[in-house]
């Protein structure tokens, strides 16, 4: 048997394992897809907070209606919406004590503790209870730290709850969905009528 003693007649072998461009290549795919699933994880967690607050919202203004629902003559109320402002500190300790208070006084020491559970639960959120005969068109306007919740102070009683939405941002400030305006400054609104 002769064995060839020359390397020019021995075949050749494929080459083994990856070259440099091919995993650079192989990185680059791999870290955009990353950034896409990041960026939809980021996305994800921001309109999940931002769906919570509007089910907060939606849950404040129903606990809200529901008290005035359970309170008929508190809906007695006619003119102005006056009736709905904050009691004095003895009016407030007098209801919530034994003795009871006047249903103006009820009334307001009830819209007064409902804000502050409000302010609480909703970043920058406030609510009233106002007359609106039209308060699906009537959006609350936002300018700086004031809302004026543009109340016709016709017609049913409604509540209207705004908070800010700030980090969602709505397009062009349009209604962000059924319920809930836009209310400039990434305030969102919603309502509820009794």
């Amino acid at each position: 048997m002769i064995r060839p003693s020359s390397r020019r007649h021995q075949a050749r072998r494929p080459a083994r394992g990856y070259t440099l461009i091919e995993t650079m290549v192989a990185l680059l795919l791999l870290s955009v897809g990353l950034f896409g699933m990041l960026n939809l994880t980021s996305k994800g967690l921001r309109l999940t907070g931002s769906a919570n607050y509007r089910s907060v919202a939606a849950q404040q203004a129903q606990a809200m209606a529901e008290v005035l629902r359970a309170n008929p003559s508190a809906l007695g109320v006619t003119g102005t919406d006056a009736s709905f402002a904050a009691p004095t500190a003895a009016a407030a300790n007098a209801c919530l004590g034994s003795s009871g208070c006047a249903r103006n006084d009820y009334v307001g020491n009830a819209v007064a503790m409902w804000q502050s559970a409000v302010a609480a639960a909703l970043p920058r959120g406030a609510g009233t209870v106002c007359r609106d005969d039209a308060a699906a068109t009537n959006a609350p306007a936002v300018s700086g730290a004031t809302i004026n919740w543009n109340c016709s102070g016709a017609g049913q009683f409604v509540v209207k709850v705004c908070w800010d939405d700030a980090r969602t941002p709505t397009p062009g400030g349009a209604t962000a969905a059924a319920g809930f305006a836009a209310g400039g400054s990434g305030m969102l609104c919603t309502w509820t009528g009794l």
